[in-house]
């Protein structure tokens, strides 16, 4: 991680050899994917407490969070970018009956963090780019007699994004939306939720950014 992190930051210092302007960048994002892996292992959980099972996990799809970066234009309208997603912790619950035939919640909570870098190539208001994300998938829970969430584990995966965007620009300020679409490079693996078996996934995602900039 550290490595990769060096080589992140030379890839967003490397553009400033060049005449350009740069940009901060404030996005709200919200993506889908069929996430099978981790509504595998909940589904299972479903199914271990059979006829005590009295509101089950729900399957999930959808996960948004914020995106912060970095851009760099170029007066060709090439553009560099780079930042972090930092995703909105999804909490996920199950209602079962216990030994003593009390109602009892188990609580997981899922996050997806990522670290990416890119190009961007602008026409007027539209432009298209493509863009390396290293991801991170944390899947937490309440362990027995504790108050507070533990991560159990974190499933590191790489992605492909490639996106269009319309831009709206003033002279203070710039607007955009981008729809983004992710290919998996790499799987995600849980290997610690459950002793007896692995959860992994070969990850595509649709997603919808909402952007601001700052400057033109």
């Amino acid at each position: 991680m550290p490595r990769l992190s060096f080589l992140f930051l030379i890839a967003i210092l490397l553009p400033f050899c060049l005449k350009g302007q740069l940009n901060i960048k404030v996005a709200f994002l919200s993506t889908y994917g069929s996430y099978d892996g981790v509504n595998g292992f909940l589904n299972e959980k479903d199914a271990v407490a059979g006829v005590n099972l009295v509101d089950g996990f729900k399957d999930v799809h959808v996960l948004s969070g914020l995106d912060l970066g970095l851009r760099y234009k170029l007066s060709t309208g090439t553009a560099f970018e780079g930042g972090w997603n930092f995703g909105q912790p999804r909490v996920l619950k199950q209602s079962r009956f216990n030994d003593s035939n009390t109602v009892i919640d188990e609580k997981w909570k899922m996050q997806n963090n990522g670290l990416y870098l890119g190009m961007q190539q602008h026409l007027g208001a539209f432009s298209f780019g493509s863009a390396i994300q290293y991801n991170r998938l944390n899947m937490s829970t309440i362990p027995a007699n504790k108050s507070k969430y533990e991560v159990i584990e974190k499933a590191p995966y790489w992605t492909a994004q490639f996106f269009i965007q319309l831009e709206y620009r003033t002279n203070f300020t710039a607007i955009a939306l981008r729809p983004h679409y992710s290919l998996p490079i790499t799987s995600y693996q849980f290997d610690r939720l459950n002793t007896n078996k692995s959860y992994s996934e070969s990850l595509t995602t649709y997603g919808l950014s909402l952007i601001i900039y700052n400057g033109e």
